[in-house]
């Protein structure tokens, strides 16, 4: 067995679905299997996939156990002597598989090869991440990745200051396409259940790099992805998820003042948010009502990621 894809499934059959017919029509050349693991979904994905690909291995779990422990689970009885975590909101373009394959077969010092990721209207997203830390929160939370995006230093942390048509070493690769070899994760371990969803990639690449494996953007191979597919369901609690998988991540690896002082820019950036989207829900009802709802649902996300952080203890 060359591949062994996992996908961790919550309430996206539709999507799933899609993703999969993607994968069957575009992995010539590849023996694989794929293991979906779902978790807890309440909208007849385990039907359609009984149905309609019965080759699929399914871990029908009966409730939401969170990415990390879900991918770990697959990883228990995939059979692959390389393994592909891949988002159930993303579609196979011809010869990815095959492609990123026999990179990480000649390439022996990757640990993680991601692809290049493109919008469902063919536009780039970018996924090749720099590692999270003061001065990448400093960045964010004071706009100037988005004034400065090609800027060296203010474009790392969201991988908009290189281009994505050669091959490069990053820190970190979106969790949407990763492809590993699975003695790798052996040696280094595979996801830290700890993250119930967010950050877990990132962890798994500072990982690799501590253990001198690299981490590649490959760019000739190519998916679609939609993106926050699951998350889009629960908007407030999703954006909680990724704040407290932020903290979880330097706490674990950053020093306990590193973490503090990231800790208040990140606050302080949510809280100019919180201004922010004010004023935009002011002037949606003004001027542009068809933008009010957006704004309001923003305005509620950043207002209860202060009262969380507010509450956040930094004990250990």
């Amino acid at each position: 067995m060359d591949l062994s894809i996992i996908i961790v499934s919550y309430n996206t059959k539709n999507l799933l679905s899609q993703s999969l017919f993607s994968i069957y029509r575009n992995a010539l050349g590849v023996n694989f299997e794929i293991i979906v693991i779902d978790n807890g979904s309440r909208d007849d994905s385990i039907q359609m996939l009984k149905e309609n690909f019965p080759k699929v291995i399914l871990v029908d779990n009966e409730q939401n156990l969170g990415f990390a422990k879900a991918n770990n689970e697959g990883l228990l009885i995939a059979q692959g002597e390389f393994v592909l975590f891949l988002n159930p909101d993303t579609l196979i373009l011809p010869g990815a598989l095959k492609k990123t394959l026999e990179f990480l077969k000649k390439t022996p010092e990757a640990g993680i090869v991601g692809c290049k990721i493109l919008n469902p209207d063919g536009s780039l997203q970018y996924s090749g991440r720099g590692f999270p830390g003061f001065w990448n929160y400093f960045f964010e939370s004071f706009f100037l990745y988005k004034l400065f995006p090609k800027n060296r230093w203010m474009g790392k942390f969201y991988g908009t200051n290189f281009s994505y048509n050669q091959v490069r070493e990053v820190d970190v690769v979106l969790g949407a396409f990763m492809m590993t070899k699975k003695e790798i994760l052996d040696e280094v371990g595979c996801f830290d259940e700890k993250f119930f969803i967010y950050s877990e990639e990132t962890d798994l690449c500072y990982r690799m790099k501590k253990h001198n494996r690299k981490v590649y953007f490959f760019p000739d191979a190519q998916i679609v992805h939609y993106g926050r597919a699951s998350a889009s369901q629960y908007p407030v609690k999703m954006f909680q998820q990724d704040h407290r998988s932020r903290f979880l991540f330097m706490r674990k690896h950053y020093s306990a003042r590193n973490t503090l002082f990231s800790t208040w820019i990140i606050f302080i950036g949510v809280f100019l948010r919180i201004i922010f989207w004010s004023l935009a829900c002011g002037y949606a009802f003004l001027f542009k009502k068809e933008f009010l709802k957006n704004s309001r649902i923003k305005l509620k996300v950043f207002i209860n990621l202060f009262i969380w952080y507010l509450g956040l203890k930094f004990a250990k």
